[in-house]
């Protein structure tokens, strides 16, 4: 397979050690400017500057929660809280031997400044481990569901956490009284210059490697539609758990560097304002761009901080620049500045390239989907299956049959049950009774992307395609998805992760020049005529290598010529390969062309079921659906 560079989101990609190279100059240059720079600065301006690399912190791990997976978090400042008195416990406890728990004399008593620099940033790392848990226990319940749960949650936790932080008594003889503030630690141990400005460019660093590698379209899908997502194969609750989780780790990092650098926190530091804060800085940098959010961020605070000698004017001031900056989508050149940045394309591993070549040159169906010819059973059997909404019964005993190589239509009237079928084969909806089985493995209460994965893959009535991705990333969030892998498979650049990477893409390639959109890869999915979504959306689903591939109303809006071009589709997927379809469709021309058996559903019940000639002669099917002229036309 030749990849075409059109096909790219970016035509001039950059070698693996050339990021590398540019991460090893920063953090060169940061330790090198250490000393001369702060030796130059006074105590107002150094605290300034290690406060704006601290919020920037912030806000840039909020960015991949509100901003790269789509989810709303009110609370982020709570996870600081938590990552701040951890870390300031910790420190209080062990190294400063304040609590009285060793018997014999404390082996950092002597002060070596070394032990006591490695135990505070270990301290520190202690609280960002913290953080992550509590974020875990608070994003799983919640995140499981889809809507505004998050926010919710996480604006009732962070006043739970103020509330807990000034009931805090003494734990030994570390006095957590939050109403007094704790100062149990010297300043300046940790979180100067150095500690507070390499945390931000590796936290950075990290973040976009999440963000725009592989394992980030996941990210994107979920942010942009969860039902889609789920129907190609991404686990939505672990994508935006991990996301979560993360973004409470750096969070919980920040929180170390400021108990360091105030010397002395309390609840006020980690209160709902400042979680707004956090999320006007998400916002003004781009709603996701996560080098945006730390610039917003870093501005923001040295913003306010310049107007503070105008005291009596420093809000009015600050809020009409707020207000400005939101009209005139300031954000925009934050974003656009921060791409110019950090825009890299992924690189293409060559050897993958070739053996995706090499295997293509016969039949680009016969590379990228396997089907289900080689099964002895059905691909899908359905006994008995009903669904209930209620009193409203949708569809009721059900019985229905798909042999490999297969194409069966399911027609009816509208409101028949039709869609509902759908809903349920794949696990958008439960099924209230019967049974459901994919390759003769039972799904019923599996959730979609587990159904994906036994090969059932599937299109919707109304596309829903991840309109603000590429077609190519439309293409690849499946095989992405579903080769697995968590938050280090997303972030550490390995042979194994870069080859699946680069496989993806190029299957992706595949697929799009095998449904005729191989110049189209670089445009976004919404950019795209309505012909060549829905010819997308049958990509999207091939690229999850289905037994079955289940078509909700394909030819919809389409014109004869797309129509054609459609049908021809079709058939290739059917005899290349023997994977079996599923249609659901008004268009009975497309319908008795396509389909060996024709299964009718009225009022959610099977009415008919045959071959095309006995279907158009049926007198109940002609009475309840087809109608006398539409029965002789078919």
């Amino acid at each position: 397979m030749n990849a075409d560079p059109s096909t790219l989101n970016d035509p001039t990609p950059a070698p693996a050690w050339g990021r590398l190279a540019l991460l090893l100059a920063i953090l060169v240059a940061i330790i090198l400017i250490k000393t001369p720079f702060e030796s130059r600065l006074g105590e107002g301006d150094r605290e300034l500057i290690l406060r704006m690399g601290i919020v920037a912190l912030m806000a840039a791990s909020l960015a991949l929660v509100n901003g790269a997976a789509g989810q709303f978090s009110l609370g982020h400042a709570a996870f600081q809280g938590v990552g701040a008195y951890t870390t300031a416990a910790i420190f209080a406890l062990v190294y400063s031997n304040a609590s009285g728990l060793f018997t014999t004399p404390n082996p950092l008593a002597d002060r070596n400044p070394w032990l006591v620099a490695i135990g505070a940033r270990g301290a520190i790392l202690l609280g960002g481990v913290a953080a992550a848990m509590v974020g875990f226990l608070v994003a799983l319940p919640c995140l499981r569901l889809r809507g505004d749960y998050l926010a919710i949650v996480t604006l009732g936790f962070n006043e739970i956490v103020g509330v807990v932080i000034r009931s805090l008594g003494k734990v030994g003889r570390v006095d957590l009284r939050g109403n007094l503030g704790f100062n149990a630690i010297p300043r300046h141990i940790a979180g100067g210059f150095l500690d507070v400005y390499l945390t931000l460019v590796i936290a950075l660093i990290v973040l976009y490697r999440l963000v725009h590698g592989g394992r980030g379209l996941a990210f994107a899908a979920v942010k942009q539609d969860e039902i889609a997502a789920e129907a190609v194969g991404v686990n939505t609750t672990r994508t935006k758990v991990a996301a979560f989780v993360a973004s409470s780790f750096i969070a919980g990092l920040a929180g170390g560097l400021l108990a360091f650098k105030m010397g002395t926190i309390n609840d006020r530091a980690f209160d709902m304002a400042h979680s707004f804060d956090y999320v006007v800085m998400v916002i003004l940098g781009g709603n996701g761009n996560l080098i945006g959010a730390a610039l917003a961020g870093a501005g923001l605070t040295f913003l306010n901080d310049r107007l503070r000698s105008f005291e009596s004017w420093r809000m009015v001031v600050y809020s009409f620049a707020l207000v400005w900056i939101m009209v005139s989508r300031s954000q925009g050149l934050l974003k656009k500045l921060a791409e110019r940045v950090t825009r890299r394309a992924e690189p293409v591993d060559r050897e993958a390239a070739r053996e995706v070549e090499t295997s293509d040159r016969t039949d680009d169906l016969e590379l990228l989907a396997s089907g289900g010819r080689h099964m002895n059973g059905p691909v899908l059997e359905l006994r008995g299956l009903s669904v209930r909404f209620g009193g409203l019964v949708a569809v009721e005993g059900l019985d229905l049959d798909v042999a490999p190589g297969e194409c069966v239509g399911l027609i009816g009237p509208n409101g028949a049950g039709k869609s509902t079928v759908f809903n349920a084969i794949t696990g958008i909806y439960p099924a209230s009774s019967g049974h459901i089985l994919v390759g003769g493995v039972a799904v019923e209460g599996q959730r979609p992307n587990k159904i994906v994965k036994l090969g059932a893959a599937r299109t919707f009535q109304n596309i829903r395609l991840f309109r603000d991705l590429s077609a190519l990333d439309n293409v690849r969030v499946p095989s992405v998805a579903l080769q697995g892998g968590g938050l280090i498979a997303g972030i550490l650049p390995t042979k194994a992760i870069r080859t699946a990477a680069d496989r993806s893409r190029l299957l992706a390639e595949g697929w799009l020049r095998v449904v005729g959109l191989a110049n189209q890869g670089a445009r976004k999915a919404g950019s795209l005529p309505y012909g060549s979504q829905r010819r997308l959306e049958i990509a999207r689903a091939m690229a999850t290598s289905p037994r079955l591939l289940l078509l909700d109303e394909p030819a919809a809006g389409l014109n004869p010529t797309e129509k054609g071009e459609l049908i021809v589709l079709l058939r290739s997927i059917l005899t290349n390969h023997g994977i079996s379809i599923l249609l659901v469709e008004h268009d009975m021309g497309l319908v008795m062309e396509l389909c060996s058996k024709i299964v009718v559903l009225d009022y959610g019940r099977k009415i008919a079921e045959g071959t095309p000639e006995l279907i158009r002669s049926n007198p109940q099917v002609i009475e309840a659906y087809l109608g006398p002229e539409e029965g002789d036309a078919a």
